[in-house]
């Protein structure tokens, strides 16, 4: 199961992370997966190139 968790402070939201693997396929072919990827890879971009936020992206390679 892919878990999203958001980080929230008195602040407001501050980050997320978003980790596990969909299960509809094996990894590498998983559609949902794919999809999951792309929507948190597209939300780092607004941050950086658009928002002009400052972003820590860590991958782990293992289930990347």
């Amino acid at each position: 199961m892919t878990n999203v968790e958001f980080i929230h402070t008195a602040q407001g939201y501050i980050g997320f992370s978003a980790c596990g693997h969909a299960g509809d396929a094996p990894q590498g072919e998983n559609i949902v997966c794919a999809a999951v990827s792309a929507a948190v890879e597209l939300t780092e971009c607004q941050l950086t190139d658009i928002l002009l936020l400052h972003t820590q992206v860590d991958i782990d390679a293992k289930t990347a």
